[in-house]
Protein backbone atom coordinates (compact mmCIF):
# COMPACT_ATOMS: atom_id res chain seq x y z
CA UNK A 1 0.00 0.00 0.00
CA UNK A 2 1.57 3.25 -0.87
CA UNK A 3 1.67 6.00 1.53
CA UNK A 4 -0.64 8.13 -0.02
CA UNK A 5 -3.51 5.48 -0.17
CA UNK A 6 -2.42 5.32 3.75
CA UNK A 7 -2.88 8.77 4.31
CA UNK A 8 -6.16 9.20 2.74
CA UNK A 9 -7.50 6.38 4.76
CA UNK A 10 -6.51 8.29 7.64
CA UNK A 11 -7.93 11.55 7.17
CA UNK A 12 -11.28 12.73 8.74
CA UNK A 13 -13.97 10.72 10.59
CA UNK A 14 -16.52 12.30 8.62
CA UNK A 15 -15.03 10.97 5.19
CA UNK A 16 -15.04 7.50 6.82
CA UNK A 17 -18.26 7.23 7.83
CA UNK A 18 -19.78 8.38 4.33
CA UNK A 19 -19.33 6.10 1.22
CA UNK A 20 -17.01 7.15 -1.61
CA UNK A 21 -19.85 8.66 -3.47
CA UNK A 22 -21.00 10.37 -0.41
CA UNK A 23 -17.69 11.48 0.56
CA UNK A 24 -17.13 13.30 -3.09
CA UNK A 25 -20.21 14.88 -2.93
CA UNK A 26 -19.63 16.44 1.11
CA UNK A 27 -17.77 19.92 0.56
CA UNK A 28 -16.78 20.15 4.37
CA UNK A 29 -15.14 16.66 4.20
CA UNK A 30 -13.17 17.31 1.25
CA UNK A 31 -11.93 21.03 2.06
CA UNK A 32 -11.28 19.12 5.99
CA UNK A 33 -9.28 16.38 4.10
CA UNK A 34 -7.28 19.05 2.13
CA UNK A 35 -6.65 21.31 5.20
CA UNK A 36 -5.01 18.15 7.19
CA UNK A 37 -2.65 17.27 4.38
CA UNK A 38 -1.51 21.14 3.52
CA UNK A 39 -1.01 21.44 7.47
CA UNK A 40 0.87 17.99 7.70
CA UNK A 41 3.02 19.01 5.03
CA UNK A 42 3.74 22.21 6.34
CA UNK A 43 4.41 21.06 9.73
CA UNK A 44 6.69 18.70 8.86
CA UNK A 45 8.68 21.38 6.86
CA UNK A 46 9.21 23.74 10.00
CA UNK A 47 9.26 21.31 12.67
CA UNK A 48 12.93 21.90 13.21
CA UNK A 49 12.58 25.11 14.31
CA UNK A 50 9.55 24.64 16.77
CA UNK A 51 6.80 25.92 14.92
CA UNK A 52 3.70 24.36 13.54
CA UNK A 53 1.35 26.01 10.72
CA UNK A 54 -0.97 27.30 13.47
CA UNK A 55 2.36 29.00 15.36
CA UNK A 56 3.14 30.32 11.24
CA UNK A 57 -0.98 31.96 11.19
CA UNK A 58 -0.45 33.57 14.74
CA UNK A 59 3.46 35.16 13.31
CA UNK A 60 1.90 36.47 10.09
CA UNK A 61 -0.67 38.35 11.76
CA UNK A 62 1.52 39.79 13.80
CA UNK A 63 4.00 40.39 11.02
CA UNK A 64 1.13 42.30 9.44
CA UNK A 65 0.03 44.11 12.22
CA UNK A 66 1.41 43.61 15.78
CA UNK A 67 -0.08 45.03 19.32
CA UNK A 68 -3.19 43.20 19.10
CA UNK A 69 -4.75 41.70 22.05
CA UNK A 70 -4.86 38.15 22.55
CA UNK A 71 -8.97 38.39 21.96
CA UNK A 72 -7.90 40.35 18.93
CA UNK A 73 -5.66 38.07 17.57
CA UNK A 74 -7.65 34.83 18.10
CA UNK A 75 -10.49 36.42 15.88
CA UNK A 76 -8.17 36.89 13.06
CA UNK A 77 -6.83 33.37 13.02
CA UNK A 78 -10.00 31.50 13.76
CA UNK A 79 -8.59 30.12 17.05
CA UNK A 80 -10.56 29.34 20.43
CA UNK A 81 -8.36 31.76 23.80
CA UNK A 82 -7.39 29.02 25.48
CA UNK A 83 -5.76 27.20 22.55
CA UNK A 84 -4.24 30.40 21.32
CA UNK A 85 -3.04 31.15 24.90
CA UNK A 86 -1.62 28.02 25.33
CA UNK A 87 0.33 28.87 21.96
CA UNK A 88 1.46 32.07 22.91
CA UNK A 89 2.59 30.52 25.88
CA UNK A 90 5.23 28.44 23.55
CA UNK A 91 5.63 31.17 21.45
CA UNK A 92 6.78 33.23 24.05
CA UNK A 93 8.72 30.98 25.97
CA UNK A 94 10.85 30.08 22.49
CA UNK A 95 11.44 33.89 21.86
CA UNK A 96 9.02 34.41 18.95
CA UNK A 97 6.75 36.97 20.77
CA UNK A 98 6.84 38.89 23.76
CA UNK A 99 3.61 40.49 25.49
CA UNK A 100 3.07 44.07 26.71
CA UNK A 101 0.23 44.97 29.31
CA UNK A 102 -2.46 47.21 27.44
CA UNK A 103 -1.56 50.38 28.68
CA UNK A 104 -5.86 51.06 28.34
CA UNK A 105 -7.07 47.63 29.91
CA UNK A 106 -5.10 46.06 32.65
CA UNK A 107 -7.01 43.29 32.06
CA UNK A 108 -5.38 42.74 28.71
CA UNK A 109 -1.77 42.27 26.96
CA UNK A 110 -1.08 43.18 23.05
CA UNK A 111 1.60 40.77 20.99
CA UNK A 112 4.40 41.50 19.67
CA UNK A 113 7.00 39.90 17.67
CA UNK A 114 10.20 39.42 18.89
CA UNK A 115 13.25 40.04 16.16
CA UNK A 116 13.59 36.55 15.71
CA UNK A 117 11.45 36.39 12.97
CA UNK A 118 13.04 38.26 10.69
CA UNK A 119 16.24 36.71 9.75
CA UNK A 120 13.62 33.89 9.26
CA UNK A 121 10.71 35.20 7.09
CA UNK A 122 12.37 34.51 3.57
CA UNK A 123 12.24 30.93 4.32
CA UNK A 124 9.28 30.55 6.14
CA UNK A 125 7.96 32.40 3.18
CA UNK A 126 9.34 30.13 1.07
CA UNK A 127 8.17 26.48 2.39
CA UNK A 128 4.50 29.07 2.04
CA UNK A 129 4.73 29.41 -1.53
CA UNK A 130 6.63 25.41 -1.98
CA UNK A 131 3.15 24.43 -0.15
CA UNK A 132 1.46 26.14 -2.86
CA UNK A 133 2.63 24.95 -5.55
CA UNK A 134 2.67 21.18 -4.59
CA UNK A 135 -1.14 21.76 -3.69
CA UNK A 136 -1.13 23.48 -6.85
CA UNK A 137 0.84 20.51 -9.20
CA UNK A 138 -0.18 20.49 -12.94
CA UNK A 139 -2.87 23.48 -12.59
CA UNK A 140 -3.01 25.39 -15.23
CA UNK A 141 -2.68 29.66 -14.99
CA UNK A 142 -6.16 29.60 -15.23
CA UNK A 143 -7.19 26.90 -12.85
CA UNK A 144 -4.88 27.93 -10.38
CA UNK A 145 -6.77 31.56 -10.81
CA UNK A 146 -10.67 29.76 -11.13
CA UNK A 147 -9.86 28.03 -7.77
CA UNK A 148 -8.46 30.94 -5.93
CA UNK A 149 -11.30 33.10 -7.44
CA UNK A 150 -14.11 30.23 -6.54
CA UNK A 151 -12.46 29.75 -2.65
CA UNK A 152 -12.64 33.96 -2.10
CA UNK A 153 -16.55 33.54 -2.91
CA UNK A 154 -16.97 29.83 -0.81
CA UNK A 155 -14.91 32.35 2.26
CA UNK A 156 -17.27 35.18 1.33
CA UNK A 157 -20.60 32.98 1.50
CA UNK A 158 -19.78 31.53 5.27
CA UNK A 159 -18.43 34.84 6.08
CA UNK A 160 -22.08 36.12 5.13
CA UNK A 161 -23.67 32.56 6.74
CA UNK A 162 -21.95 33.02 10.16
CA UNK A 163 -23.09 37.03 10.37
CA UNK A 164 -26.55 35.80 10.46
CA UNK A 165 -26.67 31.95 11.51
CA UNK A 166 -30.16 29.64 11.47
CA UNK A 167 -30.68 28.91 14.80
CA UNK A 168 -29.02 25.42 16.50
CA UNK A 169 -30.17 22.56 15.59
CA UNK A 170 -32.36 21.09 19.16
CA UNK A 171 -32.10 17.61 18.79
Amino acid sequence: MTTESSTAKTLTRATAAMTPAEAEQSLPALVSDVRVLLYRWFDGQVASLGLNISAWQVLGQLYRGEGLTQTELADAVGMAKSPLGKLLDRLEAAGWIRREADPEDRRANRVFLTDRLQPLLAPLTAVSDELTERALDGFTPAERAALTGLLDRVRANMIRANEDPPPPIDL
